[in-house]
């Protein structure tokens, strides 16, 4: 009560009920107005602390620490990847642990949080605790079997769905219990017809076994047998014959007399799976089926005559494949305007191809998108030359500056850009148009030597004229690819299989090994010139070189394909220093540069009687390398960090690398460098360009240094690194 309510309580004194009211109405008007109290609990209720020390363990329960006068708690369980949860489950009896494994019954990784949840009057609940660590759960659970097949006396077999990845339906011979035979069938299928599979007229029943997917489903076994009911097998149709695809993807067929159409099923000939299928319609003979071929592979068909009736043919038998080269701007020549002969002699089999000029010369007239044409021989030779006339070489360059001429054959397939042929002819002072390119492919041995994994290929190449007069071109100055087969190599390989040139002995070419998608190994040879190819098979290692090392996969990689060597004593040394003409060695063998030991050497210091002129000499006319004025190059000095990033800057470009940075970008690479100290202005945009492509990377980053000395660690890596960047190695 208020100050003067108090007084009046305390002046209170007897009076008549009319004037106690009267007294009571005043006060109730000029008394003033209070709000109504709120009402509160005499004491607070205090909200619980969060669980710690949240685990999922590996038996699929969840653990935390208890917290003080929780009444439970709350376990949530959430999908990692997404942060959807799974489920909830509340824990009354004081436990610090809970089974989830009603909540883990799918493969996934998962995390969980638990609150401890108050009483609702002294405790409230508390907040989530933190997120547990992830448990990825893999389970493999094996199926039960399908319910009871029922079996009618048309053959045809149903039964309930149950969980499945497909059935394996079996027929048995009721009386003998003898397998007839078996149908894989579609997920989640709940009927079948068995009347392909009836051999003979007689009593038969049926099983069904669950398939699983292998990764968490185990098969099931056999379902109970089905009732047992007499069958008579089915009147099929025949199968089609003389399958054919044809240069424009249509397939092709004789017609089954009693046809309800067909089904054409597309295979990749290198993995025989199926592409996909088409339904031809009845009474045809052929089919596109460009719309399943629409990609560069082998191919081949087979084909079901379509009946009533489940009358209905077993597949055909394959037919041949045939390759296919299906790419954007791609010109291939037909089959037909290509002119083969070939010549048997005692000693070989010679076969030459050349291109009909006309008909082609107007395809690639009327369509300009076409920037490359391809010449795809499909004789089986081992000796060949293929001839295609400068006015078409000609036509393509209008078409596109960037134009490729491609020849494939069985033994390899070369690239040839259009422009350099273009080159060769006006450095000779020729006129392209009157000539003819001709392509010689030739394998050097009828088996394949031990020392090789492939039977040498020699290329060669030369511009003809209209009285046979050849014009040989043994330089280049771009790079040509020759793609050759592996037979019998494996993808476990790629790292010991090298390409070689082969001189008197052999020098190191720039390969590329790859796997395709018929699982067979081939390999890209890179160089500018033309010369004979085969693949090595090398592997080396350095008991110096120890397994933790970061330039260990560089090392070992570079010195099988013989780019750089060890020591006499088996030793790498992979912190010895390099010196200029060392470098110069290692950049010549790793872009594959065939050595003019005939050159004048550009510097006073590098004479013809040291070791290294001419490959520095090399090195100097393909701009590799620069001298440091005044005629000098050093050639014995120690390769500092910066030279050595400058010099493989330049081994890019030699590479036909094309990629420039903007000053921005050279000033926010090097800002990164921890030590940027001793730079020369010439190396800066070397070394940004090195940071960007990761030639310079962990180690050879962190620990760079622009004056110091590098040592051979830091060369492998960087010119392993360079390598991979131009594509011109694993």
């Amino acid at each position: 009560m208020g100050t003067g309510q108090k007084r009046i309580w305390r002046n209170w004194i007897p009076m008549k009920p009319k004037k106690l009211s009267a007294l009571l109405a005043a006060l109730l008007v000029t008394a003033p107005v209070m709000p109504l109290a709120t009402t509160e609990s005499a004491f607070a209720a205090t909200k619980l602390t969060a669980p710690t020390d949240v685990l999922l363990q590996p038996d699929r329960t969840v653990t935390w620490k208890t917290v003080a006068n929780a009444s439970g708690y709350s376990v949530k369980v959430y999908e990692a990847v997404t942060d959807k949860l799974i489920g909830e489950r509340n824990v009354y009896n004081g436990t610090a642990k809970y089974a989830l494994n009603d909540l883990l019954m799918q493969n996934g990784t998962y995390y969980a949080r638990v609150t401890a949840l108050g009483n609702s009057f002294t405790y409230t609940n508390s907040a989530e605790s933190a997120r547990s660590n992830t448990l990825t759960v893999s389970i493999k659970m094996t199926l039960p079997a399908p319910a009871q097949p029922t079996l009618t006396s048309e053959g045809l077999v149903t039964w309930p769905t149950g969980t499945n990845n497909g059935y394996l339906l079996s027929v048995y011979h009721a009386p003998s219990n003898t397998l007839v035979g078996s149908r894989l069938l579609n997920k989640d299928s709940t009927s079948a017809d068995i009347s392909p599979l009836i051999p003979a007229l007689g009593n038969y029943y049926v099983k069904l076994l669950a398939k699983g997917d292998a990764a968490t489903m185990e098969d099931s076994a056999e379902s109970n047998a089905s009732n047992a009911v007499e069958l008579k097998p089915a009147l099929r149709l025949t199968a089609p014959t003389t399958l054919a695809l044809t240069e424009k993807r249509i397939a092709t067929w004789n017609g089954v007399e009693g046809n309800n159409g067909y089904r054409i099923s597309v295979y990749s000939a290198g993995i025989n799976a199926i592409v996909g299928f088409l339904q031809a319609p009845k009474d045809s003979t052929q089919v596109d089926v460009s719309s399943l071929i629409r990609s560069t592979g082998n191919y081949y068909i087979r084909i079901q005559t379509l009946g009533a009736n489940n009358s209905s043919s077993e597949d055909s038998a394959s037919s041949a494949s045939i390759q296919y080269f299906i790419e954007d701007n791609l010109y291939v020549v037909p089959q037909d305007k290509l002119t083969a002969t070939t010549v048997t002699t005692d000693y070989a089999v010679h076969t030459d191809l050349q291109v009909e000029r006309d008909t082609v010369l107007a395809e690639l007239v009327a369509d300009k998108s076409f920037t490359s044409m391809l010449v795809p021989v499909k004789v089986d030779s081992s000796d060949l030359s293929v001839q295609v006339q400068g006015q078409l070489a000609l036509q393509l360059l209008s078409n596109s500056s960037s134009a490729k001429l491609r020849i494939h054959t069985s033994i390899g397939e070369l690239t040839l850009p259009v422009q350099e042929i273009a080159d060769m002819a006006h450095a000779r002072s020729l006129n392209l148009a009157d000539y003819t390119v001709q392509v010689d492919l030739k394998q050097t041995a009828a088996a394949r030597p031990s020392e090789y994994e492939t039977i040498p290929l020699q290329l060669s190449l030369s511009l003809v004229d209209k009285n046979k007069q050849a014009v040989s071109i043994v330089d280049s100055k771009s790079y040509l690819t020759l793609t050759i087969p592996v037979p019998g190599a494996k993808s476990s390989d790629l790292k010991t299989l090298s390409g070689v040139r082969l001189t008197d002995t052999f020098e190191p070419v720039p390969t590329l090994f790859r796997q395709n998608a018929d699982g067979n190994i081939s390999a890209s040879f890179r160089y500018r010139g033309t010369a004979t190819f085969a693949v090595k098979k090398k592997q080396i290692g350095f008991p110096d070189v120890l397994s933790g090392h970061y330039a260990k996969e560089s090392i070992e990689s570079l010195a099988a394909k013989s780019v750089i060597q060890g020591f006499e004593d088996n030793t790498f040394r992979p912190q010895a220093t390099v010196t200029r003409a060392q470098f110069a060695a290692m950049l010549v063998k790793a872009l594959g540069i065939k050595e003019d030991t005939s050159a004048v050497s550009a510097f006073t210091d590098v004479t013809t009687d040291k070791w290294y002129s001419s490959v520095v000499n090399t090195a100097y006319q393909a701009q590799l390398l620069s001298g440091r004025g005044g005629g000098i190059f050093a050639p014995e000095d120690l390769i500092t960090a910066q030279e050595m990033a400058t010099m493989v800057t330049t081994a890019l470009r030699y590479a036909e690398f094309t990629k420039t940075l903007s000053s921005e970008q050279q000033t926010e690479h090097l800002m990164q460098l921890p030590n940027s100290d001793g730079l020369f202005a010439y190396a800066l945009a070397p070394i940004a360009l090195c940071i960007e492509e990761n030639i310079l990377t962990g180690p050879t980053f962190n620990t760079f240094n622009a004056t110091k000395p590098a040592d051979r660690a830091m060369a492998a890596d960087m010119l392993y690194r360079m390598l991979k960047t131009v594509k011109f190695i694993n």
